[in-house]
């Protein structure tokens, strides 16, 4: 569906013809109405260009906007509105101050006029969003207005000018009623209340709303004074005003706790923490609150929680451990953890994990040497964030321990301890490391993209030991750029042992795949191909199988008909498996004259998968090919492979090479689901065919097949005279019916188009997002050719998402551009058929979302339209 801005269309609406008036900007009134009965505009690109000209004639051309504007339900004035709006967001473009300036002190003078209390209403709504600082004393005119008054005191707070301040707490006390709640509001939400007699004189107000808002403006100003009275307020006997005061007194601990109010908010905190015992979220934030402002004076408190039995208290004492600031509350823990069970141990370190304290770090590596193996592992975890180059040494001493999970544990933790220091540390401990530590290091090593330390990756590519020179190969791919591949390429000829030699494959292939320029990485690849043979010619070219090009393909292409059979091997795997039908016809080739049996299977296999890869190939090509794969095939399971291809081929060709497999019985169930596919698709082509063939294929099917020809039926029932099959193009940019695309253009060349077929649950139903791709803000184009036996009037019914737009014989014979979902047949356009062939094209636009449509073709009273025929040409 279209999902198209407001702001586009509003902002760019704004004056379509004000171009040619803005030399004369304090002309006509009536300019002006001419100029916003064009609103809303579908063009930002010539918007920009409009609006500049609108500023231009400012102030004028604003004041004659605002005059427009009329008090709701009195005159219609939407599009006036729609421009002042528009214009807040042209304003507030960047590097568009001056104007931004001007809109904004227009608008505020005209706040001086005599206009609708509503009117003023929406001009400080605009203020709101395009005002400076210029416009706080202005706005803070209205604060003793009560029509005014909110929406002056949210400007100025959206404003975000300190100025507002005095200029709100000098209104307070002349305030009463709304004016008053809202101003004291507004003072909360500046953390601006505190200290002001009002404000406190408020708790005690008569009216309920007016204590609540008291109480949020004292307790986020952080006002030490409030504590007493918030405390005796979450002690209300109504229950709403007792939660809601209770919330203040938290929202109180918390600031008091941020402003240095240490003391107090502590005091408050600790006091709902003991006399809330029945409301446990109560209590889960008054522990938070606590352990912010006391630190580690409320250690006590956080571990009783941890240790209760309150599931959801227990998640606050930890959340609460994790916040508590401070190396000494560290400390604490760390004393914690010195006399806690095992368990006890591992929460403990998990917690001084999350709080990522460096102060611990002492105790972590202490606790890697523990008796019990949870506990290491905790505490190898907690290195990681808690570490420094401090705690290479031990984690490196871990890589080549028995146990596998630390191995694992002490790994992860020196891929992620920050720092270039660390990496150093790790590259000064890999020349004393063991063998079985040195692989997981060169392994951390490009996991920390250490290039800078390349030099000492590559001395270790000819170590003795095989596993450790396999794992710095490794790593130079992983951090190799295009400089490196020559240095790769090298290694691979190099290599005399097969894990290191596949190493060195990996590292080649991925750099390859990583680099943008394929044709330089094909170009250093077939160079080391030259005088190559065995196991390493056979690794080249599977490299040289994913990097795709056409130059690779040349290279694999010669090595087809090498005398060695895993070069010869390695060269059809790489074809087969390539990313385009480009090797079909050598893949065809091998199929036929292959020796071996393995290479027939693997040519003839990749050959079919050639075939479902060939959607720009015309229908009657890829069924050329479907029949050369099915000459070749020398086993049944073969030939089974090629009809579940073959039935993805709507055309009638393709339905006569399935049914005449139907005989055969090792074929016969297959070829039967094959043709109910085939006849299910050109159904729309060819009824009667169609409906014939399915009636052979379920005497020759299984029961499964049967109920696929059943299905199929149904479907062909409902969808008489729908148009199903259908030549597609697309997508194009641009998501009007009004955008001229190609398609519709008399004698464009070179337009691509697809064969598809209607799919989903209902009739004629063309999917656009799935054949097309699905862009938004474009168009797609279907075509098809209509035979009637006769000049005849006929009924074109169609439903699509978003709009859509139809041409019959070149001439447009409907036009509904608008954001809809689908609906079957919404439309109806009475049309006139000539006899013989005519053309029918269907445009579908799309804003984003869905993208679908469906037609089809009924007499002028909705029954059958008799004689017609359809084919997409």
């Amino acid at each position: 569906m279209t999902s198209r801005g407001i702001v586009s269309r509003v902002a760019f609406a704004a004056a379509l013809v004000w171009c040619g008036m803005a030399a004369r900007a304090a002309e006509p009134p009536q300019g002006m109405a001419a100029l916003v009965q064009k609103l809303p505009c579908d063009k930002p690109e010539d918007a920009q260009a409009i609006l500049s000209e609108i500023m231009k004639g400012a102030p004028d051309s604003l004041i004659e906007l605002v005059k427009m504007l009329r008090e709701p339900g009195k005159e219609d004035d939407s599009k006036a509105r729609f421009a002042l709006h528009g214009l807040v967001t042209w304003c507030k473009r960047p590097k568009a101050e001056a104007e931004r300036k001007l809109f904004a002190d227009t608008l505020v003078k005209q706040l001086d006029g005599a206009l609708p209390s509503q009117v003023k209403a929406f001009l400080i709504m605009q203020l709101q969003l395009a005002g400076g600082a210029e416009s706080t004393a202005p706005l803070g005119k209205f604060l003793l207005d009560k029509d005014l008054c909110e929406y002056a005191a949210q400007a100025m707070l959206a404003i975000k000018d300190p100025a507002a301040i005095p200029i709100l707490q000098e209104a307070l006390p002349k305030a009463a009623g709304p004016c008053r709640v809202t101003i004291i509001q507004a003072l909360g939400v500046l953390r601006a209340a505190n200290g002001i007699p009002a404000v406190t004189k408020a708790l005690g107000d008569d009216e309920r709303d007016t204590r609540l808002v008291a109480a949020f403006a004292l307790a986020n100003s952080a006002d030490p004074a409030a504590v007493e009275p918030l405390l005796k307020g979450a002690e209300a006997e109504a229950a709403y005003e007792r939660s809601q005061m209770t919330e203040a007194a938290l929202l109180l601990a918390r600031r008091l706790g941020e402003t240095g109010e240490r003391a107090a908010g502590t005091r408050l905190a600790r006091h709902l923490l003991k006399s809330r015992a029945a409301d446990t979220h109560v209590r889960c934030a008054a522990l938070q609150a606590l352990a912010a402002a006391a630190g580690e004076a409320a250690m006590e408190e956080v571990v009783a929680a941890m240790s209760g039995d309150d599931p959801d208290l227990r998640a606050a004492g930890i959340a609460a451990a994790i916040a508590m600031p401070g190396e000494k509350a560290t400390q604490r823990w760390v004393a914690q953890l010195k006399a806690a069970n095992p368990a006890g141990k591992v929460a403990i370190l998990d917690l001084l994990a999350k709080r990522g304290d460096p102060a611990a770090l002492p105790a972590v590596l202490e606790a890697m040497n523990d008796a019990d193996e949870a506990v290491r592992l905790a505490a190898i975890r907690a290195a990681a964030t808690t570490g420094s180059e401090a705690a290479v040494a031990p984690l490196v001493a871990k890589l080549a321990g028995q146990s596998a999970p630390e191995r694992s544990a002490a790994q992860s933790s020196l891929l992620l301890i920050p720092g270039e220091a660390t990496t150093a540390a790790i590259v000064k401990a890999l020349d004393a490391a063991t063998a079985d530590a040195k692989a997981p290091i060169l392994d951390i090593l490009a996991g920390r993209k250490g290039r800078e330390h390349l030099k000492t990756i590559l001395a270790h590519t000819t170590d003795a030991n095989p596993k450790v020179a396999a794992a710095a190969v490794g790593a130079l791919g992983k951090l190799a750029v295009e400089s490196d591949l020559p240095t790769l390429g090298k290694l691979l000829l190099e290599a005399r042992d097969d894990a290191v030699r596949s190493a060195a494959e990996r590292a080649l292939a991925s750099a390859c795949a990583r680099l943008a320029d394929k044709d330089k990485a094909t170009a250093t690849v077939v160079a080391a191909l030259k005088n190559t043979q065995g196991p390493t010619r056979a690794a080249l070219l599977r490299v040289l199988g994913g990097i795709g090009t056409s130059g690779a393909h040349e290279a694999i292409r010669a090595s087809l008909a090498d005398p060695d059979e895993a070069v010869k091997d390695a060269a059809i795997r790489s074809l087969a498996d390539w990313r385009s039908d480009a090797p079909a016809p050598d893949l065809l080739a091998v199929a036929k004259t292959a020796d071996k049996p393995a290479h027939h299977v693997l040519a003839l296999r990749g050959y079919v998968r050639m075939i479902a890869l060939s959607k720009d190939r015309s229908p009657a090509d890829r069924l050329k090919m479907c029949q050369e794969a099915l000459a070749a095939a020398k086993r049944d399971e073969e030939r089974k492979l090629i009809l579940a291809t073959v039935g993805d081929l709507p055309s009638l060709d393709a339905l006569k090479l399935a049914e005449g497999c139907l005989a055969t019985d090792a074929l016969k169930n297959e070829a039967a689901s094959a043709v109910v596919r085939i006849a299910r698709a050109i159904s729309g082509l060819d009824r009667d065919a169609a409906k014939q063939a399915i009636a052979r294929a379920v005497a020759a099917g299984s029961p499964e097949v049967q109920k696929q020809a059943k299905d199929a039926l149904a479907l062909i029932e409902r969808s008489e005279d729908f148009i199903v099959t259908w030549l597609a193009s697309g997508p194009y940019k641009g998501g009007k019916t009004a955008t001229i695309h190609d398609p519709e253009k008399p004698g464009a060349k070179d337009i691509k188009w697809k064969l598809i077929t209607a799919s989903g649950d209902q009739p004629g139903f063309v999917d656009l997002n799935k054949e097309l791709g699905a862009p938004g803000d474009c168009a797609g184009y279907l075509r098809c050719q209509v035979f009637s036996p006769k000049e005849q009037p006929a009924l074109i019914e169609c439903g699509s998402d978003d709009g859509i737009k139809l041409w019959l014989n070149g001439t447009v014979v409907h036009d509904k551009d608008v954001p809809r979902s689908f609906k079957l047949n919404e439309d109806q356009i009475k049309v006139t058929l000539r006899e013989g062939w005519n053309e029918l094209l269907v445009k579908v636009v799309n804003g984003g979302g869905g993208w679908e449509a469906a037609v089809r073709l009924r007499a002028p009273d909705g029954a059958k339209l008799q004689g017609i025929k359809l084919k997409a040409e």
